[in-house]
C-alpha cells in the first residue's frame, strides 16, 4: 500500500472514532455523577452533601433528581434564597414538576403569612409562590400585599399569575386600572406615562384604549417594537380600532417594514366610513409604496440654519427642510443616524428624530453658551459644554435627550475650565481639555468621578479636540501655540504608552481610522500645497498617503479597512483647474483609487460615508461664473470609478457657505414621512377624534 493510501486510510479511522471516543467520554462523566450523587444521598452532613451534588451536576447538568435534591438540602440547612434558585432551575429542567416536599412547604409558608403583616407577610408570600408557582390564591394575596405596599409594578405581575391559574379577581383590581389609567394621562414625564399604563394594563388587559396609549407612549419614547405590539393588543381586543390601525401602520414604517404597514392601511380603508378617511388611506399608501420602491440612503445636512434632507427617487422630494428655525449654529448626528442633536441661537439645545419625524425642546441645567457636544456611542446620552457666561470653556453636563429636565442632567465637572470633549467607545468615559491654572487633557468618568489627567499643558500651549481611539487604547489630541499653529499628539489611555508627536496640523482637523491604528491629518507639503498624512499609532512614525492639493477634504471609512474617502481642493481664483476628482486611500500609503471625476470648475466641498462604509455621500460646489453660488449633493459606491452617482438634490448656496454635511442615513429616514401624524391618546371621557389625522 502506497504511503498516500495508508494516509488516506488512517484519517478514515479516525473520523470513525473519534465520535466513538467523545461518546465514552460522555458516559464516563455520566456514570461519575451517578457515582457522586449516590455518595451524597448517603451522607448525613448537609454541607458535604451539597458540595457533592454541586459536583455531580457540574458533570451532568441533566440530572433533575441532583438538581432538586440541591434545592432540599439548601432548604435544610437555611439557605432560603439559595434554594429558590436551585428549586427554580430544577422545575425549569423538569418541565416544572415541582417533586419533593415543596408543596407542604409552600402551604406551611402560605398558612403562616395570613398570620403575618408588612415586609414579613410580603416575604412568605414570595416565598410560598417560589415553592409552588400554582397556589393561585397565594399569588392574589401576594399582589394585595405588593399593591398596599406601593408595589405596584411587582404587584401587576403577581395578579396576572393569579389570573392565568383562573383565581376569581376581584372587582377592586378594576378600579385600581382605572386609577392607574389616568395617573398615566396626567402624568408630567413620559417615563412615568410609560409605567402606569404598563400597571393599567397588566390589571386589566381587555382595555383598548389603554394599550393604544400605551402604544403611543412608547413611540415617544422611541420605543418602536413595543410600540406596534401594544397596537397590536388593541386591535386584538377591538379590530375595528381604526385609529390603532394608523397608529401601527406608522410603527410598521418606522420599523422599515413598509410590506407589513401597507397591510394594515388596507385594513383601515376597509373600516374607512368617510371621504376624508378613504383620501388619507390613499395617500398613506402611495407613500409606502413609494418608500418600498425608492429604497435608497438620504443625506442629511446644515444650510441656511436649518437641517435638510435629500433622498433620490420622487422629484418633489430631492430637498426637504426639517426645520424653520434659520438659527441652528451647530448640529450633529447620532451614532446610529437617527437624530439630529442641534444648537440654537448658541445656547438652546433641541433634537429632532429622523424616524418619528419630530422635533424636542430641552431644557439645560443654566443659561450660556455650547460650546462643544458629541453623542454617546450608543445614541442615548448626549455630553456637551455649556459656558457660564461668555467666556471660552465652562462644565460638561450628560443628559438623555428622551426624558431630560434640567433636574436630571448630570453635572461632570464645576470649575468652568472644560472645552472640547469627546465619548470613550464603551460610553462609560469622557476625555475633555482642560483650560485653566491647570491645563491639559483630563479624563471623566459619566458618574463624575474624575480619574486621571493624562496630560499637562505648557505655558503659551493650549490643549484641544481630543478625540478618542476606536479601541479605547489611545487619545489623539492637538497642543496649539499662541501663533495659532498646532502639532497632533496621541496618548495611551493607561498612562503607560509614551505619547506620540506628530508634525504640524494644519486647519485643526483629524480622524481616527476604524481600526485605531492611524491618525490622519493635513500637513504643509510645500508652498501653498497641503498633503494628507497619518500617524501609525502600532509601529510609530508617521507617512504621506500620497495627496498634495491646495486644500483637501476628507472622511475616514467606517468599514473594517484603514481607507479614507479625500477630495483635493482647487484655490478659488485658479486659473487651471486639473484633477477635480474623489479618491479612495488605503492605508498604509497605497496609491490612491479615482472613485469619480468631476469636472474642471467643480469641486468637492463636504463628504462622508454611510455606516457601514459602502457609500459615500458629498457635496459638490462650482467655482465659474455661470454657477457659482449653486451646488449639488452626490452619493456614490467607493469602487473605484463609479458609473452611476445618485444626484439626490441641487440648490443655491447661502451668504454663509456650502451646506455642512450631517451624514448618510439608512434606508426610509431622511425623506419626508408623507403618511401623517399618529393619532393622539384617549382617555375614558374623551374618545378622541376618530377621523383621518389633519394635524398635531
Amino acid at each position: 500500500m502506497s504511503t498516500r493510501a495508508m494516509g488516506l486510510a488512517f484519517i478514515a479511522l479516525v473520523a470513525v472514532l473519534a465520535p466513538c471516543a467523545a461518546q465514552d467520554a460522555e458516559l464516563a462523566k455520566q456514570a461519575d455523577a451517578r457515582k457522586l450523587y449516590d455518595q451524597a444521598m448517603a451522607t448525613a452532613d448537609l454541607a458535604a452533601r451539597a458540595g457533592l451534588l454541586s459536583q455531580c451536576l457540574e458533570l451532568d447538568p441533566k440530572n433533575v433528581a441532583a438538581r432538586f435534591a440541591l434545592a432540599d438540602c439548601l432548604w435544610q440547612q437555611g439557605n432560603m434564597a439559595g434554594s429558590l434558585v436551585a428549586l427554580a432551575a430544577a422545575r425549569q429542567a423538569a418541565a416544572d414538576t415541582p417533586g419533593g416536599p415543596w408543596d407542604a412547604r409552600a402551604a406551611e409558608a402560605y398558612a403562616q403569612s395570613k398570620q403575618a403583616t408588612g415586609e414579613a407577610r410580603l416575604q412568605l408570600l414570595r416565598t410560598a409562590t417560589a415553592l409552588d408557582p400554582k397556589l393561585g390564591d397565594a399569588w392574589l394575596d401576594l399582589a394585595e400585599e405588593e399593591w398596599a405596599q406601593n408595589l405596584r409594578t411587582d404587584a401587576a405581575r403577581s395578579l396576572q399569575r393569579a389570573r392565568s391559574l383562573k383565581v376569581t379577581i376581584p372587582a377592586a383590581w378594576e378600579e385600581r386600572a382605572t386609577e392607574e389609567f389616568h395617573r398615566a394621562y396626567n402624568a408630567p414625564l413620559l417615563i412615568d406615562t410609560i409605567r402606569h399604563y404598563e400597571v393599567c394594563v397588566a390589571l386589566s388587559p381587555g382595555r383598548q384604549k389603554a394599550w393604544f396609549n400605551l402604544g403611543n407612549a412608547y413611540q415617544d419614547n422611541g420605543q418602536l417594537e413595543k410600540s406596534a405590539e401594544a397596537y397590536k393588543k388593541a386591535l386584538e381586543i377591538d379590530p375595528a380600532y381604526k385609529r390603532a390601525l394608523w397608529n401601527l401602520a406608522i410603527a410598521q414604517c418606522s420599523l422599515d417594514q413598509p410590506e407589513t404597514a401597507l397591510e394594515t392601511v388596507a385594513r383601515y380603508a376597509k373600516l374607512a366610513d368617510t371621504p376624508s378617511e378613504q383620501r388619507s388611506a390613499e395617500d398613506f399608501s402611495r407613500s409606502i409604496a413609494w418608500r418600498i420602491n425608492q429604497r435608497r440612503p438620504g443625506v442629511v445636512y446644515l444650510m441656511d440654519g436649518d437641517l435638510w434632507s435629500a433622498r433620490s427617487g420622487d422629484p418633489a422630494l430631492t430637498q426637504i427642510r426639517l426645520t424653520e428655525f434659520g438659527d441652528i449654529s451647530r448640529a450633529v448626528l447620532s451614532p446610529n443616524r437617527t437624530i439630529a442633536a442641534c444648537v440654537r441661537h448658541g445656547t438652546d439645545l433641541v433634537t429632532w428624530d429622523l424616524v418619528l419625524k419630530r422635533l424636542r425642546e430641552h431644557r439645560l441645567p443654566r443659561t450660556g453658551t455650547v460650546l462643544d457636544m458629541a453623542w454617546s456611542p450608543d445614541s442615548e446620552r448626549i455630553a456637551l459644554v455649556q459656558a457660564a457666561g461668555d467666556g471660552d470653556s465652562g462644565d460638561v453636563f450628560v443628559l438623555d435627550p428622551r426624558t431630560s429636565p434640567a433636574e436630571q442632567t448630570l453635572a461632570l465637572t464645576e470649575h468652568g475650565q472644560a472645552q472640547g470633549l469627546a465619548w470613550s467607545p464603551d460610553g462609560k468615559r469622557l476625555a475633555y481639555a482642560r483650560a485653566g491654572d491647570q491645563p491639559g487633557l483630563a479624563v471623566v468618568t459619566v458618574d463624575g468621578k474624575v480619574e486621571a489627567l493624562l496630560e499637562k499643558g505648557s505655558p503659551g500651549v493650549a490643549i484641544s479636540k481630543p478625540r478618542w481611539s476606536p479601541t479605547g487604547a489611545h487619545i489623539a489630541y492637538l497642543q496649539v501655540r499662541r501663533d495659532g499653529s498646532s502639532s497632533l499628539w496621541v496618548v495611551g489611555t493607561s498612562g503607560t504608552d509614551r505619547p506620540v508627536q506628530g508634525s504640524e496640523v494644519r486647519g485643526q482637523q483629524f480622524q481616527w481610522t476604524s481600526t485605531g491604528r492611524f491618525v490622519l491629518y493635513e500637513q504643509p507639503a510645500g508652498p501653498g500645497l497641503v498633503g494628507l498624512y497619518y500617524a501609525d499609532v502600532q509601529a510609530g512614525g508617521s507617512g504621506e498617503a500620497g495627496v498634495d492639493r491646495s486644500g483637501l477634504c476628507f472622511a475616514a471609512s467606517p468599514g473594517a479597512k484603514d481607507e479614507v474617502a479625500v477630495a483635493p481642493q482647487p484655490e478659488a481664483n485658479a486659473a487651471n483647474l486639473t484633477n477635480s476628482v474623489l479618491l479612495r486611500v488605503a492605508l498604509p500609503g497605497r496609491m490612491p483609487h479615482a472613485i469619480i471625476k468631476l469636472d474642471e470648475t467643480s469641486y468637492v466641498a463636504d463628504l462622508g460615508w454611510d455606516q457601514r462604509g459602502e457609500l459615500i455621500g458629498f457635496i459638490v460646489g462650482h467655482l465659474d461664473p455661470e454657477r457659482r453660488g449653486q451646488f449639488e449633493i452626490v452619493t456614490v459606491k467607493p469602487a473605484p470609478r463609479t458609473p452611476d452617482p445618485q444626484f439626490l438634490g441641487r440648490g443655491v448656496k447661502p451668504a454663509a457657505g456650502v451646506p455642512k454635511l450631517l451624514g448618510l442615513v439608512p434606508p426610509a429616514m431622511g425623506e419626508e414621512q408623507r403618511s401623517g401624524p399618529t393619532q393622539g391618546s384617549e382617555t375614558s371621557s374623551r374618545g378622541g377624534n376618530e377621523g383621518a389625522p389633519v394635524g398635531r
